[in-house]
């Protein structure tokens, strides 16, 4: 995910892949950490579906938490 070859779109892709397996795993507080970063970075890239995406995956994170409130505003963030 460091390497200078791969452009911010391919980055995105593969951090959103490293979350979902960190979720996975059940790994949720590392999977956020992950998630936090990535939700801000998609914002400021203007890659919408892919912060979709990264809303989802926090949503199941918070679920395997039981913060069942976050995951209510993820996951409305996400249909935003």
């Amino acid at each position: 995910l460091q390497s200078p070859l791969l452009d911010a779109r391919q980055r995105v892709i593969g951090r959103l892949n490293q979350a979902a397996c960190l979720v996975y795993v059940e790994r949720f507080r590392d999977a956020d950490a992950v998630l936090d970063d990535l939700c801000r970075e998609t914002l400021s890239l203007g890659f919408l579906n892919f912060h979709a995406s990264a809303l989802e995956l926090r949503a199941q994170a918070a679920l395997g938490e039981r913060d069942f409130a976050a995951a209510r505003t993820h996951i409305a963030g996400a249909l935003a």
